[in-house]
């Protein structure tokens, strides 16, 4: 949340200038207790967090082709309030903001494989196995390719 857009806008792209960024973040806004993320963010306000990232991400380094990937499902877990309603909302409200910045021209594309993955896919709910991490790899190569490709 708020950490990370810190971070890019403090030292994140002062020399390096990416051709290729890609984001697969939010899961600890989203997996947060009693509304508040474990930073003490409004889960709430994650989106708007994460639309406010792409901005301070596109002004240190406007040329950056942007990747965001959409949040894979969290079941329930020890570490949080896993709730996949609540990753589904997250992935839309990202979805809409990415569809109208793409709209607009912007050079971000958005990738989304949570339908791909279910229960069987995680050690504990959060973190996936061995298998669904390679599971992830595979529709992240395949999807990769042809933006690489065409950029």
């Amino acid at each position: 949340g708020a950490m990370t857009n810190d971070h890019v806008n403090q030292s994140m792209f002062t020399t390096n200038k990416p051709k290729y960024i890609t984001l697969h973040i939010g899961y600890n806004d989203v997996n947060g207790f009693n509304g508040m993320s474990p930073n003490n963010d409004p889960i709430a306000e994650a989106p708007q967090r994460f639309n406010d990232l792409i901005s301070a991400i596109q002004a240190k380094s406007p040329n950056s082709i942007i990747i965001v990937v959409a949040l894979l499902p969290i079941y329930a877990n020890s570490v949080g309030h896993g709730n996949v309603t609540k990753v589904q909302t997250f992935n839309s409200q990202i979805a809409q903001m990415m569809q109208t910045r793409i709209a607009a021209g912007q050079k971000i594309y958005y990738l989304d494989f949570f339908s791909k993955f279910d229960p069987s896919d995680y050690s504990d709910g959060l973190h996936l196995t061995v298998n669904g991490y390679n599971k992830l790899a595979d529709e992240l190569y395949s999807a990769l390719i042809p933006i690489i490709a065409n950029n």
